[in-house]
């Protein structure tokens, strides 16, 4: 073998070309301001046309499928708990069982914010899991907003409602969402793959006849 052409040479070639910038953490936003500032406009499912509707155990809105297995998904609105309400505007409900609700998109997504409180503005505790992390937050007499910009494109999410057993109403209102693009190579993977194509050009120069590594 030319000596020129060191298995170690050809290796560091393949290695510039495979490398790539370290994926950047979640981010997490408490209000649609900041969370659309970061992520963009996307689309908002505001539920407004399922008040009064009874949906079972799950039912899709706009594309997205909402499921709750072991309760039941409600499409309400304040005037139907006026005393509790604080949306002003219709919303979705999911209760009883494990008060657990899974939101499937058509598409994978990059970012995913959304309002939530319980039914009563008691004081409750829900969980976000998204990608394998999980979010806590903390809600009270008003609607709480959690907002979170992933580093992965996620194509599911789930919530669960950890407050009191013996009377949980969960409710969402004002689902936003992005749909995750293509990836686009960030500026040190293409300084890295620049780098390898000019070791392999050069290599290739070298080398008697052209003959690749």
């Amino acid at each position: 073998m030319d000596p020129r052409f060191s298995p170690a040479l050809c290796g560091l070639a393949v290695c510039l070309i495979a490398g790539s910038a370290p994926a950047g953490a979640a981010a997490v936003y408490g209000s649609l301001t900041a969370f659309q500032a970061a992520a963009g406009t996307g689309t908002t499912i505001d539920f407004n046309n399922i008040a009064g509707i009874w949906y079972a155990q799950s039912t899709t809105i706009g594309g997205v499928t909402f499921s709750n297995p072991t309760g039941a998904i409600y499409g309400e609105t304040d005037n139907e708990f006026a005393a509790y309400g604080q949306y002003h505007s219709p919303y979705l409900e999911w209760q009883n069982g494990t008060s657990t609700l899974t939101v499937s998109f058509p598409n994978p997504v990059s970012a995913v914010g959304f309002d939530i409180m319980e039914l009563r503005g008691s004081p409750d505790t829900f969980t976000t899991t998204i990608d394998g992390t999980v979010y806590t937050s903390t809600t009270g007499a008003s609607p709480t907003f959690l907002g979170i910009v992933t580093d992965q494109a996620v194509s599911s999410f789930t919530i669960s409602d950890l407050g009191d057993p013996s009377f949980r109403f969960a409710t969402m209102d004002n689902l936003t969402y992005i749909t995750a693009s293509q990836p686009v190579p960030e500026p040190g993977t293409l300084a890295l793959l620049g780098a390898g194509t000019t070791v392999l050009g050069w290599l290739r120069r070298r080398r008697p006849g052209g003959a690749a590594c």
